[in-house]
């Protein structure tokens, strides 16, 4: 299939020794990675987006000025963090527009053609 890309809300910023850090949006720590093969490359840009199609899932960094579609995640007001081993939520307490499968624990929206800048975290 044809690969695309969506915006996951993550950005470079200056890093210590002249190298780059990576950031996420809502000021969560970056706890793991999953660039695609030569990426980051530095040289496309400084936002990040996710590859889609057949072999999707893969980062890279693109010029914040592009249009891709953006993909949102918001914790599910139905859920409440587990304070044991983790059971399976109710497939509904998504807000309208919103979705999510019986094993996700957050909801999620994908906003189609936007830069960087118009998405809303």
């Amino acid at each position: 299939g044809r690969t695309g890309f969506w915006w996951i809300g993550l950005h470079a910023r200056g890093g210590t020794g002249g190298g780059v850090d990576y950031a996420w949006d809502n000021g969560s720590p970056l706890t793991f990675t999953h660039w695609d093969k030569n990426q980051p490359d530095n040289g496309d840009g400084t936002c990040v987006a996710m590859t889609t199609g057949q072999i999707g899932g893969f980062w890279d960094d693109k010029q914040c000025s592009e249009q891709h579609a953006f993909v949102c995640e918001k914790a599910r007001p139905d859920i409440t963090p587990p304070t044991k081993a983790p059971t399976p939520p109710p497939a509904q307490g998504c807000a309208e527009g919103w979705t999510a499968r019986p094993h996700f624990r957050n909801c999620y929206k994908l906003f189609h053609n936007v830069d960087w800048s118009l998405k809303k975290s």
